[in-house]
């Protein structure tokens, strides 16, 4: 006979990120001026106010308490900490975008009990939400509607690349590669903040490293939910990313 299962959907997940590598990886990145679009792919717009509080204080002191080293060791702890959060979910393919990792402060998040080390929240499964060029641009989808992946059927594709600066309106909205195909966007459905679950969430530094456990429940799931269509009309369903309308005030987007 097998042995029996643990009793319990609770799972842990561990991660370690080497603080050294991080703070190289930002130098490169800042002087390329890609800092911002690289930390658009690991923070989603709840964590986004955070990043640009941390970035603007290592830009206005490169040295002393918000140098290089504590930077670092800022963003290779939530690195850490996301990645403990995947591997605690063993029976989900969850994505950067869906851990939160917020400051015990939440402002317009409601949380019971008092918290004093960094709130970890999980977002429910995807549902995902499919809209054409045009309502994506009409969206403010701009990094989507001129840079992403898109499918044509049951195919990808990329759409042709518009440079930098042109506007967007001389997009021919249903230009394709196949005659008669039509570029269809994908985004994930708006997340209602009381459908995510708390997880439990710890982060240590010790020199070079940065450490995180992330303890979770998780349930197993079969279910996969069809696809909401966006046809442009009422209010915006979907979760926003980096570029997109919506996602930051500080993002940088493309005029």
């Amino acid at each position: 006979m097998p042995p029996k299962p643990l009793p319990s959907q609770l799972r842990i997940g561990i991660d370690i990120c080497h603080i050294s590598r991080v703070g190289r990886a930002l130098e490169g990145l800042s002087k390329a001026g890609r800092l911002e679009k690289w930390a658009g792919k690991i923070f989603n717009r709840h964590e986004w106010p955070g990043f640009c509080v941390k970035h603007e204080q290592w830009k206005k002191e490169t040295t002393g308490e918000y140098g290089i080293d504590i930077f670092s060791q800022w963003l290779a702890g939530r690195w850490a900490a996301k990645e403990a959060a995947i591997k605690a979910h063993s029976n989900r393919r969850l994505l950067r975008h869906d851990v939160s990792i917020l400051p015990p402060s939440l402002g317009d998040l409601e949380v019971s009990g008092k918290m004093t080390k960094p709130l970890i929240l999980i977002d429910p499964p995807r549902r995902i939400v499919k809209m054409d060029i045009e309502t994506a641009i009409a969206r403010g989808l701009q990094e989507a509607a001129l840079y992403r992946k898109m499918s044509i059927g049951d195919t990808l594709s990329r759409y042709d690349e518009v440079p930098p600066g042109e506007d967007t309106s001389t997009i021919p909205p249903l230009s394709c590669r196949e005659s008669g195909s039509r570029h269809i966007i994908h985004r994930r459905l708006l997340v209602k903040e009381e459908d995510k679950q708390l997880a439990d969430l710890s982060i240590s530094h010790d020199g070079e490293y940065a450490i995180a456990v992330c303890m979770a429940l998780d349930e197993a799931s079969d279910e996969h939910p069809e696809p909401v269509i966006d046809d442009g009309t009422g209010e915006t369903i979907h979760e926003p990313e980096w570029g997109d309308e919506g996602f930051g005030t500080k993002s940088k987007r493309r005029k």
